[in-house]
C-alpha cells in the first residue's frame, strides 16, 4: 500500500480504551483523522497534549512512557519492525498484531 495515496475523509473525536504493560486501563479521548484504507490507528501525543495539557511522553531505548493529565503513568513497548510504541486495546486482542508485537506485549 502506498502511504502517499491514503486519503483522509474525516476528522472527529475518538475514544480509545487502552491497557499498558502493567495492566493499567485508561480511556484516551482526542481528535483524530479518519483514513478508511489505514490498517492501524495512530495516536498523536502532540494533539492530545494540546487539548488536555499537562502531560508528557518520554521515549527511552526500552519503552514509551505516557503521562496523562490526571498523572497516570502508562508504559508501552515498541513494535520490533516500525519502532512505534504499541498501545493495545483494553480488551485483549491479537487482531492486527504481528507475532513480535504479541511477544513484546506479553
Amino acid at each position: 500500500m502506498d502511504l502517499a495515496t491514503l486519503n483522509v475523509v474525516g476528522k472527529g473525536v475518538v475514544e480509545w480504551t487502552i491497557r499498558d504493560v502493567f495492566g493499567t486501563v485508561r480511556t484516551i479521548r482526542t481528535a483524530a483523522y479518519y483514513v478508511p484504507a489505514a490498517s492501524i490507528c495512530l495516536f498523536s501525543p502532540q494533539q492530545y497534549f494540546s487539548e488536555t495539557s499537562p502531560g508528557s511522553l518520554l521515549l527511552t531505548h526500552r519503552h514509551a512512557k505516557l503521562v496523562l493529565r490526571d498523572g497516570t503513568d502508562l508504559e508501552f513497548p515498541y513494535n520490533a519492525g516500525s519502532n512505534l510504541p504499541l498501545m493495545p486495546p483494553a480488551i485483549p486482542s491479537t487482531v492486527g498484531l504481528t507475532f513480535e508485537d504479541c511477544k513484546a506485549l506479553s
